[in-house]
């Protein structure tokens, strides 16, 4: 347990040293609802699980946002729960260009994916003769 201890303590000053060099981030008066942020990892204990999502503010209050994924992500939250986030604990920074970047970049995948079917409908795929002869081998 005393190990555990100590290393739980070594972790947080090595959390606190880290998000010491981090920049400010956003004021808490501009968490309004619709914002889109992305979310700095914990000031407080080595938590970097909203560190690579874009996050929408629903509600605000002194000292809690209500937030839930936008974008981004690893699918930690698939259904998008809203959830609640205590402002001191950290850094909020603006990301509505963010957003903007990653909805570009879907569709545009999503344009090249449908552009050029792999065999055209109704066609079987040609094979030289060569080829034909070394699949049948």
């Amino acid at each position: 347990m005393f190990d555990f201890l100590n290393d739980m303590e070594r972790n947080r000053a090595a959390s606190t040293a880290l998000a010491k060099t981090a920049a400010a981030g956003m004021a808490p008066e501009h968490l309004v609802p619709g914002a889109l942020v992305t979310m700095g990892p914990s000031l407080t204990i080595a938590d970097r699980s909203y560190t690579n999502e874009i996050m929408e503010v629903m509600a605000s209050n002194a000292g809690t946002v209500l937030v839930r994924r936008k974008a981004g992500g690893y699918g930690f939250d698939k259904d998008n729960t809203p959830r609640l986030v205590v402002i001191h604990e950290h850094r909020f920074y603006p990301a509505e260009h963010l957003y903007e970047a990653i909805v570009a970049a879907e569709a545009e995948i999503k344009s090249i994916d449908g552009a050029v079917p792999a065999v055209p409908p109704g066609r079987d795929i040609q094979f030289s003769d060569d080829a034909r002869a070394e699949a049948e081998a």
